[in-house]
């Protein structure tokens, strides 16, 4: 016969088990009622590779599955750290892949976008760079190494890329979306940083002409874009116009700038 101690002891654990599935089925069904299926699949395939922990596709499935999710749960909003957990094991998974396998360059790729996000930066550049060797023709691996060098100072091999993109990338629109513009403007906005005020002028100018009605990048920060170029080469009155017009129309950096320049 069972004590009265052990008896509740037993008793609290099964609730707290309770409590925590009804709190993970909340979370799930606030967040979107579809993540239970890719939860389910993941955890499926978690049995699978508990099973056959030598099998390099199982893993390539999980480290795929995963990093969709992560990314889902990042644009819910959802806490940094349950997308960082879930990168973390996909960097986990793919390290065993690409150990087995370095010629595959579409792990090198998810793995990169993995470290990026948990800020690992070097090592996304390294990864894009790995993958866009193993497959020139596979542009997301350049797109991806051109932000990251943008976003660590190194704006010269940012250049670099998006210029490679603008001569090379020949895919047409997705959903009336012109992905070029999106290079372009990337580019504008490196040279920018690099004090190229002609060249960031010109390339804003380039999508004004050619891409401006399938272009997702905003009008309000094309303007303030080209109003600073203007600015600092100075063309005062032209810049602060862009700037003003920009302001207007929503973007809070124009505005900023109007208000410590004239408060």
């Amino acid at each position: 016969m069972m004590s009265r101690p052990s008896i509740l002891l037993q008793s609290n654990r099964l609730y707290l088990i309770l409590v925590s599935i009804i709190i993970l089925i909340l979370i799930i069904i606030i967040i979107n009622i579809s993540l239970l299926g890719s939860l389910g699949n993941i955890a499926l395939i978690s049995y699978r590779i508990y099973k056959r922990p030598n099998n390099i596709s199982l893993r390539i499935q999980r480290g795929e599955k995963l990093h969709a999710l992560a990314i889902e749960f990042s644009s819910n909003g959802i806490s940094n750290n349950i997308p960082d957990l879930m990168e973390r094991k996909v960097i986990d998974d793919l390290n065993i892949v690409i150990d087995n396998n370095r010629n595959d360059y579409k792990s090198h790729y998810i793995r990169a976008c993995a470290r990026g996000n948990v800020g690992n930066y070097q090592g996304a550049i390294d990864d894009f760079t790995s993958c866009f060797k193993l497959n020139s023709k596979y542009f997301p691996c350049l797109m991806g190494r051109a932000a990251y060098y943008k976003k660590v100072g190194q704006s010269d091999k940012s250049i670099e890329d998006y210029s490679y993109l603008i001569n090379n990338y020949s895919a047409k629109p997705i959903n009336n979306i012109d992905i070029i513009c999106i290079f372009y403007y990337n580019r504008a906005s490196s040279y920018l940083i690099k004090d190229q005020y002609i060249n960031t002028i010109d390339d804003i100018n380039v999508i004004f002409d050619n891409y401006n009605s399938n272009c997702p990048i905003a009008l309000n920060q094309l303007l303030v874009t080209k109003g600073i170029a203007l600015y600092k080469m100075n063309e005062e009155e032209k810049g602060i116009q862009h700037i003003v017009i920009s302001c207007k129309l929503g973007n809070i950096h124009a505005c900023e700038i109007i208000h410590n320049k004239f408060k």
